[in-house]
C-alpha cells in the first residue's frame, strides 16, 4: 500500500479518541467546520480523497504537519523495456 493513513493512532497517543471532539478542538481553533460523520470516516477508513483546506484545519488546530499522520510512499520504479536503467514514467521537459 503506497499510503499510511494514521490519523487514529495519532490522535489516540494524544488522548483525543473521540471524532466529536476532534470537529470541536477543530471548529474552535480554526473556525472550519467539519461535520462529526466526516471525522469519523477520516478516523475509520483511509480516505479516498482530502481536501486541501481539510488537511490544512486539522494541521492548524492540532498543531501538526501533514507527515505526522500520512505518509505517501511512491511505487517501485518499473523499468522500461529496451532502455537500460531509465525509468518508464520518465517525461522530458521541452518537447
Amino acid at each position: 500500500m503506497p499510503v499510511k493513513w494514521n490519523l487514529r493512532e495519532w490522535l489516540r497517543e494524544r488522548g483525543i479518541t473521540r471524532a466529536s471532539h476532534v470537529s470541536k478542538i477543530v471548529r474552535e481553533r480554526t473556525g472550519y467546520a467539519l461535520s462529526t460523520q466526516s471525522v469519523c470516516e477520516l478516523l475509520n477508513d483511509q480516505p479516498k480523497m482530502l481536501r486541501l483546506e481539510t488537511s490544512q484545519a486539522l494541521c492548524d488546530a492540532f498543531y501538526c504537519r501533514l507527515s505526522d499522520f500520512l505518509e505517501v510512499v511512491p511505487h517501485a520504479v518499473t523499468r522500461s523495456k529496451g532502455k537500460k536503467g531509465s525509468p518508464a514514467c520518465a517525461y522530458r521537459f521541452g518537447r
